[in-house]
């Protein structure tokens, strides 16, 4: 699903994630108007981490993230 796909169903943060050669999670993109957006916090090419206490690091990306 593209990002402008995604922007059309309003759901979720509003991130499209997408994953480098390194494997690394990072923002693709912003929804226009979600939540991540608005909040101005994230930016594209922004490199995810950590959520919670889970981490990233050298994670792959889920078919489910890759949809």
């Amino acid at each position: 699903m593209s990002p402008e796909e995604a922007a059309e169903e309003k759901y979720g943060v509003g991130i499209y994630f997408g994953q480098d050669i390194d494997k690394q999670v990072f923002v693709e993109a912003l929804m226009p108007g979600g939540s991540a957006a608005l909040a101005r916090a994230v930016k594209a090419k922004d490199i995810l981490l950590k959520v919670s206490r889970l981490s990233f690091k050298m994670a792959r990306m889920t078919p489910q993230l890759q949809e």
